[in-house]
C-alpha cells in the first residue's frame, strides 16, 4: 500500500508540522515551473512581435528599436549572436549549476524555507534569461529556416549564413524542449516531497521523479553545449558533427553484404553475428546471384566507410579557419552527406531476391552512381576549402584524398562491370 506524505516524512525523521508551513511558498514554486515550462513551449510561438518584446525586456523604447533593427537587420543579428555567446548562454549554464543544486530532495527537506526562496529567485533569473534567448532567437531567425538547399549566395555571410542559423534555431528549439521538461519535472518533485497544498498520492514514484530530473539536467547540458558549438564552432567542425551518427548504419549495411557474400562461413567466423543473422543465413534462400551482387558491393562499401571515418578522425584534429567562402547549399550537402549515402543504400535491398528475372543491373548502375555524385559533389570541396593549400609535413591527408578517390572511382567501376556481366549472362 501507498504510504502517506506524513508517513514518509515520519520514516524520514522529518516534522510534518515544520514541512506544513512552507507549503504556501511550495505552491508558489510549482507555480513558477508552470510558467517557465509555458515560456519553454516554444513549438507554435509566433515570431513576428519579438523585437518589441525584446525591446521592453532591455528596457528600450520599443519604436526606435523597431526602426533600428529594420534599417541594419545583419548588425543586431551578429551583436545577437555575440551576446548569446559571451553572456546569455553562459549565465544560463551557471544558473542551470545551480538549480540542479538547489533541487536535490535532502536540502529541500532539511530547510525547505530557505531552499524554496532560493529558487523562486533562480526562477525568476531564468525566466528573464530564457525569454531574452528566445526573443534575439526569433530576430535572428524570423522565420524557421528550411531551404538551406535553396541558398546558393551567401558565400561571405561568415556567422550569419543560413546554414549556421538554420542549425542555432533547431539546436536553441531542442534546448527549449529539455528545459521545459527540467520544469515539468521539478514541479512534480516539489508535489512529491509534500511541499505543496496539492495532496500527493505517489511519493514512493519519488526515486523515479529524481532520475528522470537528472536525465533531464544532462540533457540540458548537452544542449547549451551544442548551442555554443552552433556559435563558435568552425564550419568545417559543424559540417561533420552528424557524421558518426550514421558510421555504425554504415557498418551494418557492410556486415549484411558481408552475410550475402558468404552466408555459412562469416557467420560461423564472426562472434558479433546475431541468432537473426544465423536464422537468416540457415533458413533464408540465398542463389548465387545475390552472393556475386554482394561481392561486387563490398569493396565500395568498405572504401566509402573509409572516406567518412578517415575524414572525421583528420577533422577533429584540424584548426581551421572559422569560415569558409562555401554557401549554405554546399555547406549543407556535405553535412548530409554520409545520411544520404544512408538512404541510398536503403535501395541496394531491392537487389537482393531470390528470384533472378527480378533484377535490374540497370537500376543497380543508377543507385551506385548516386553515391558517386554524391562524393563527387562532397570530395572538391573538402579539399578546396578545408585542406590548406601550404605544405604541411605531417599532413598527409590531401594526398591520401586523391588515392582514396582514385581507388574509390575504380572499384565503382569494377562493380556496374561485374553486376553488368551477370546481368548478361542470366539465364533467358
Amino acid at each position: 500500500m501507498t504510504d502517506s506524505i506524513e508517513e514518509c516524512l515520519h520514516r524520514l525523521n522529518l516534522d510534518p508540522s515544520e514541512i506544513q508551513k512552507h507549503r504556501s511558498q511550495g505552491d508558489l514554486v510549482r507555480q513558477g515551473f508552470s510558467r517557465l515550462a509555458t515560456k519553454c513551449d516554444i513549438r507554435t510561438d509566433g515570431r513576428a512581435d519579438s523585437d518589441v518584446a525584446l525591446a521592453k525586456s532591455f528596457s528600450l523604447d520599443p519604436v526606435i528599436f523597431k526602426k533600428a533593427l529594420s534599417l541594419n537587420p545583419a548588425h543586431f543579428q551578429k551583436d545577437f549572436l555575440t551576446r548569446l555567446e559571451s553572456s546569455l548562454l553562459p549565465l544560463l549554464r551557471s544558473l542551470l549549476e545551480s538549480f540542479s543544486l538547489q533541487l536535490d530532495p535532502s536540502r529541500l527537506m532539511d530547510q525547505p524555507g530557505p531552499e524554496l526562496k532560493w529558487i523562486l529567485e533562480l526562477q525568476s533569473l531564468l525566466e528573464v534569461t530564457l525569454e531574452q534567448i528566445k526573443f534575439m532567437l526569433y530576430i535572428i531567425c524570423p522565420k524557421k529556416v528550411t531551404f538551406i538547399l535553396k541558398q546558393t549566395d551567401d558565400q561571405h555571410d561568415e556567422e550569419v549564413k543560413i546554414f549556421r542559423l538554420s542549425g542555432l534555431d533547431s539546436q536553441l528549439m531542442v534546448m527549449f524542449k529539455d528545459f521545459r521538461c527540467i520544469f515539468q519535472t521539478s514541479s512534480e518533485l516539489i508535489w512529491q516531497l509534500g511541499l505543496s497544498t496539492e495532496t500527493c498520492d505517489q511519493p514512493d514514484d519519488m526515486p523515479d521523479t529524481q532520475n528522470r530530473l537528472f536525465q533531464n539536467i544532462s540533457k540540458s547540458e548537452d544542449s547549451i553545449y551544442w548551442t555554443f558549438r552552433w556559435l563558435e564552432g568552425s564550419e568545417l567542425e559543424l559540417v561533420i558533427q552528424d557524421w558518426p551518427n550514421q558510421f555504425s548504419e554504415i557498418d551494418a549495411f557492410l556486415h549484411k553484404m558481408a552475410l550475402g557474400a558468404n552466408p555459412w562461413i562469416d557467420v560461423e567466423q564472426d562472434e558479433q553475428s546475431s541468432d537473426e543473422d544465423r536464422w537468416i543465413a540457415t533458413n533464408q534462400p540465398s542463389s548465387d546471384l545475390n552472393s556475386q551482387i554482394a561481392r561486387s558491393l563490398i569493396p565500395v562499401l568498405k572504401l566509402m566507410r573509409l572516406f567518412y571515418k578517415k575524414s572525421y578522425a583528420w577533422a577533429m584534429n584540424q584548426e581551421v579557419y572559422l569560415f569558409t567562402t562555401m554557401s549554405s547549399d554546399q555547406l549543407e550537402s556535405i553535412a548530409q552527406s554520409a545520411s544520404y549515402c544512408i538512404t541510398v543504400l536503403i535501395d541496394f535491398n531491392l537487389f537482393f531476391d531470390p528470384d533472378p528475372n527480378e533484377f535490374s543491373s540497370v537500376s543497380y548502375t543508377e543507385t551506385l552512381k548516386t553515391i558517386q555524385s554524391n562524393l563527387d559533389t562532397v570530395v572538391p570541396l573538402i579539399v578546396l576549402h578545408f585542406v590548406p593549400t601550404e605544405f604541411l609535413p605531417h599532413d598527409n591527408f590531401k594526398e591520401w584524398l586523391v588515392d582514396w578517390y582514385t581507388a574509390f572511382n575504380l572499384a565503382i567501376f569494377n562493380s556496374i562491370k561485374n553486376v553488368d556481366s551477370l546481368a548478361t549472362n542470366l539465364p533467358q
